[in-house]
């Protein structure tokens, strides 16, 4: 299996760039549906597959100019993710939070939360 360093991930997010990336976490879901009844084999539910969605949590480090919560309830098109595989995500974007970091012995961050609206692709 190949290995891969995660510092050659990178995410270019209109209207918060430039952002100097620290880390990112894509998370992919489907939503289910139960759908057991009486007459299900044994002692199992049964499950249909649902809508899925995607969310995303950018932590970068935080500059000068601080937090633009202008940007929270934002929907931004065309956000690009692209993976330490070489893979690119692209999809639109809501702001959902923005929540900053401060320590005496760190440097300071900034972590966008996104909300994923239509498809990953």
């Amino acid at each position: 299996m190949a290995k891969f360093h995660g510092k050659e991930g990178s995410v270019s997010i209109t209207g918060i760039d430039p952002l100097k990336v620290r880390s990112f976490t894509i998370d992919i879901a489907s939503d289910t549906a139960e759908v057991t009844d009486m007459s299900s084999t044994g002692d199992w539910k049964e499950y249909l597959a649902g809508c899925k969605g995607w969310t995303v949590s950018v932590e970068a480090l935080a500059d000068s100019t601080g937090y633009d919560i202008a940007v929270i309830g934002t929907l931004i098109s065309s956000a690009v993710f692209t993976l330490i595989s070489g893979t690119t995500l692209t999809g639109d974007v809501i702001v959902t939070g923005i929540s900053g970091t401060q320590g005496v012995d760190s440097e300071a961050t900034v972590t966008y939360e996104l909300q994923g609206t239509g498809a990953l692709a």
